[in-house]
């Protein structure tokens, strides 16, 4: 694994709400994220998992510290520029797939291109052979409602990766899905990261799939309380 940092968390809070509905979401986390790793975040509901995946994606903003991404510190970026960085660094993930019910599979695939400027014609080469490469080389001319939640999710994994981002961000990926397609999205997810060399961070509660991580983050009540190495399964200090 490359030991360049790519992502470099220090010291960040971040609180909801005022007075006595207050609720500090973040308390003064530090982390960092090197390049071709897969880093599991996990912990019980409410611990803070999805805000700190938000902060680093630049979606949420945060209270206090600092956060660098790449090369840009994130809290020095205006709207238009997170907005700028996210499409052209960041990969999205989600648990619901979030795909365009009116879109077809390589319409779907192609937008991170199209937002990018690229033609339609160009784009959807480009998502064609993505999704050559997930395993859906057959369907690109296919509505979401007519594929599996595997497919489903295959072609949000396209999407998200297709504009080559140095960075895969994805929350509960597998948690609607039967084991056996988890798995095999977990095999896509390492192979991105370990062949391409990218930086893919999950949020997870799905134990089946942590054996899938360079390292695992263990969080509760909003802050970490130790990084676990897989090959050793020794705690590690945070930085």
């Amino acid at each position: 694994m490359d030991k360049t940092v790519t992502i470099k968390v220090h010291n960040v809070s971040k609180t909801f709400g005022q007075g006595d509905d207050k609720v500090h979401a973040l308390k003064n986390v530090s982390l960092e994220v090197y390049r071709g790793e897969l880093v599991m975040i996990v912990g019980p509901s409410g611990c803070g998992k999805t805000t700190l995946l938000s902060v680093i994606a630049g979606t949420l903003h945060f209270d206090s510290g600092t956060i660098r991404v790449l090369d840009s510190e994130l809290e020095q970026l205006d709207k238009a520029q997170l907005t700028e960085f996210r499409a052209h660094n960041i990969g999205f993930i989600f648990q619901l797939f979030h795909l365009i019910p009116t879109l077809t599979t390589v319409e779907n695939s192609a937008i991170p291109l199209i937002i990018q400027g690229k033609t339609r014609e160009d784009a959807f080469k480009e998502a064609e052979v993505m999704l050559e490469k997930v395993g859906l080389g057959d369907k690109y001319d296919k509505l979401p409602k007519q594929l599996s939640g595997g497919q489903q999710q295959r072609v949000a994994m396209a999407r998200a990766i297709v504009h080559n981002p140095p960075i895969v961000i994805c929350d509960e990926p597998t948690s609607a899905l039967d084991f056996e397609t988890g798995i095999k999205v977990m095999d896509i997810l390492k192979h991105i990261a370990q062949t391409h060399n990218r930086s893919v961070i999950v949020v997870t509660h799905d134990h089946r799939i942590f054996k899938y991580a360079d390292r695992v983050v263990e969080m509760d009540d909003g802050t970490i309380l130790e990084v676990r190495h897989n090959h050793t399964d020794e705690p590690h200090q945070t930085s």
